[in-house]
């Protein structure tokens, strides 16, 4: 397996199918060993039963999980981890405001031997309640981490897995996106394009952006 791509999703029932028959067709083009893992971060809406049936009919849905409450893209994103068995670990958000149809740009880059390509939103698609909060996060981790990542909150990202699965995350000690980029050196960032979102709201707030 090269890839893992490594899909959170919260109360996505409107936007799961769409994103996955975009995300495959994508992958497949790539021409490249994939897997993809979803977890359902404790949605109550149809999320989990649509995940269910995409598990049952494409075998390169390696593992589809249910979490018993809504416990975080942090949370999330460390099941995926333990999931994943590819060189590469691909994330992205499943609300339809990045285009899978861009990954294969962060590839390209990926595979000039850089150990994080991250996307960042040049034209954010965001309410200002949303916006300015992130812009104070991104400077508050880009102090923490010592580096000059613009964009920490865009979850469009291709990691070194060797390297995520050095610090040895798990239940106690979940995925931090900050201290791993604090220990690379090699980070190539990519334009991504934002898109309104078309269904539902976002699960993050002002508490947990800060948090």
């Amino acid at each position: 397996i090269e890839f893992s791509v490594c899909i959170s999703c919260y109360r996505e029932e409107k936007s799961i199918e769409e994103f996955y028959r975009r995300l495959s067709a994508t992958m497949q083009s790539l021409n490249r060993p994939y897997e993809i893992i979803f977890v359902n971060d404790g949605s109550r809406d149809g999320t989990w039963e649509k995940l269910k049936a995409i598990f049952a009919h494409d075998p390169r849905v390696h593992a589809a999980i249910d979490l018993f409450k809504n416990s975080g893209q942090l949370a999330a994103g460390t099941v995926e981890l333990s999931e994943s068995r590819g060189k590469a670990l691909i994330f992205i958000d499943s609300d339809l405001q990045l285009a899978p149809e861009e990954l294969p740009r962060l590839v390209a880059e990926y595979d000039r031997g850089f150990d994080l390509v991250t996307g960042y939103r040049e034209n954010r698609k965001d309410s200002l309640f949303r916006i300015l909060p992130s812009l104070l996060a991104n400077m508050i981790m880009r102090r923490a981490s010592h580096s000059k990542v613009r964009d920490f909150g865009c979850t469009f990202k291709i990691y070194n897995a060797a390297l995520v699965r050095a610090f040895e995350y798990g239940p106690r000690h979940l995925i931090s996106p900050v201290e791993v980029i604090s220990k690379i050196d090699r980070i190539a960032e990519v334009p991504v394009t934002h898109y309104p979102r078309r269904y539902g709201k976002s699960g993050w707030t002002f508490a947990k952006l800060m948090k």
